[in-house]
């Protein structure tokens, strides 16, 4: 067999004389326990089969020093590639502008960015990420900065979202604190909250699906405790 290694490809071919014809590239080296590294590869015709290729490399030394340059290369692409995505990190997050694209798709239509400009924007509630379709752009920030900004605008546009959920926050924990006070004042229970939920139950001898009122009680001893009735 005979190979070529061309940037982070490493294709291997048949040549007269192999048990198998064609060519085919390498995907990844593994430890077998019995034959020692292995090199796998994609599928080359044995006979009238395909079948996946694996290479002994203490079988072929040349080979063998061609897969290290092989993986050598594999690693240096991936440190370029990481070096290139912490500087477009550095870049954004030292004020360079991001430009959301309108993506019209088949079951979704938003605003989107792409790979670090969507990571840094997720991170603050900026964006999120739709699986197989990418991260879409919260339209409170194209409302207030346009499709082109700047992670310090995205930033000032969510701000008063922000504000207005601590404020929500602070309002619902001042009240719960008041019902826990009123209870441990009155020595009775205070609600709350109360929901409907849908459970199994046996009623009549028979299972069945009934609705349930529950709340939530703030009791005087500063516990809390839940109660459903079966509003059938």
């Amino acid at each position: 067999m005979k190979w070529k290694i061309d940037g982070t490809t490493l294709t291997i071919a048949a040549e007269p004389g192999d048990s198998f014809t064609g060519n085919t590239v390498a995907t990844d080296v593994i430890d077998d326990p019995t034959h020692g590294p292995l090199l796998i590869c994609g599928e080359v015709r044995v006979g009238r089969k395909w079948r996946q290729l694996k290479v002994r490399l203490a079988d072929k030394p040349d080979l063998a020093t061609a897969v290290e340059r092989w993986q050598e290369a594999i690693e240096a692409e991936k440190r370029a590639e990481a070096e290139s995505l912490e500087r477009e990190r550095e870049a954004i997050r030292g004020g360079a502008k991001i430009v959301a694209k309108w993506h019209d798709g088949e079951y979704l239509s938003d605003w989107e960015v792409f790979w670090v400009a969507g990571e840094l924007l997720a991170e603050i509630g900026a964006a999120r990420y739709v699986h197989a379709w990418g991260y879409a752009v919260s339209r409170v920030v194209i409302e207030a900065a346009g499709p082109e900004f700047t992670l310090e605008d995205a930033r000032e546009a969510l701000q008063p979202q922000r504000d207005a959920a601590a404020k929500r926050a602070r309002e619902a924990a001042e009240a719960r604190q008041a019902a826990f006070n009123q209870a441990a004042r009155t020595g009775e229970p205070v609600c709350l909250r109360s929901w409907c939920e849908s459970r199994r139950a046996i009623e009549g001898g028979e299972w069945g699906e009934y609705t349930f009122a529950c709340s939530e009680w703030a009791m005087p001893d500063g516990t809390t405790k839940e109660t459903a009735v079966n509003t059938y």
